[in-house]
């Protein structure tokens, strides 16, 4: 169980990464 969290975990924080990304692009 604790395996999987920890995958969705790191799946979020890749997407978090993503989406600020995003923002800094759009902000320059």
């Amino acid at each position: 169980m604790r395996l999987r969290i920890i995958q969705v975990n790191e799946t979020g924080l890749e997407t978090q990464l993503n989406v600020v990304r995003t923002m800094i692009k759009r902000k320059k």
